[in-house]
Parts: C-alpha cells; structure tokens; sequence
C-alpha cells in the first residue's frame, strides 16, 4: 500500500521544504537567534552574552507566569516560597549580564 500524500501538491512540499530550511538556519525555531561569530574574541562573547540574557529573561518571564498560575495556598508554601527564591536568583542572573562589558 503506498503512502498517503503529505501535501496536496508540489508548490506546498516546496513551501514546506522552505519553512524546514528557514528554521534550521534560524537555530531550529520561527524567529531564532543569529548565528554566532565564529572567531573567538569580543564580538563572539558579546553575542553569547545576549543570548543568554535573552534565554535569563524568558526562563523569568515562564516562572512568573507559572507562580501566578498556582493557587496562593502554594504560592505561600515551602515549595512556593522556594520556587520564588530560584526566580530571584534567575532575576539576579540576568541583571549581572547586563552588566558584563569586553570593551
């Protein structure tokens, strides 16, 4: 028995083929990050540097949805307040990154 069609014609498959090639380019998502300099030296670590400060900041931004989420009963337990002290500490990360300078 053959396979199904996957897509109704040949300008969808290649549109699909498209998409596939723009997300691996993109760091494997819609809207990735620019590839880093492959030289060592200021500009590389620059990059690396907004790179995580740009994954510090959206770790942040899902744990605070996640608190907000959870029942206040949990939000005032151990585990919450717990919870919250791991969110500051990421806060914290994020802040000393803005700081870090290679100039």
């Amino acid at each position: 028995m053959p396979t199904p069609k996957q897509y109704p014609n040949a300008a969808a498959r290649q549109a699909a083929y498209r998409l596939r090639c723009q997300e691996s380019a993109s760091g494997g998502r819609a809207g990735g990050t620019t590839p880093l300099p492959v030289r060592l030296g200021r500009r590389r670590w620059e990059a690396m540097c907004g790179q995580a400060r740009g994954l510090l900041t959206q770790l942040g931004g899902e744990m605070e949805a996640y608190v907000e989420a959870r029942a206040e009963a949990w939000q005032e337990s151990a585990r919450g307040e717990a919870f919250q002290e791991t969110l500051e500490a990421v806060t914290q990360a994020a802040d000393a990154l803005d700081e870090v300078s290679f100039r």
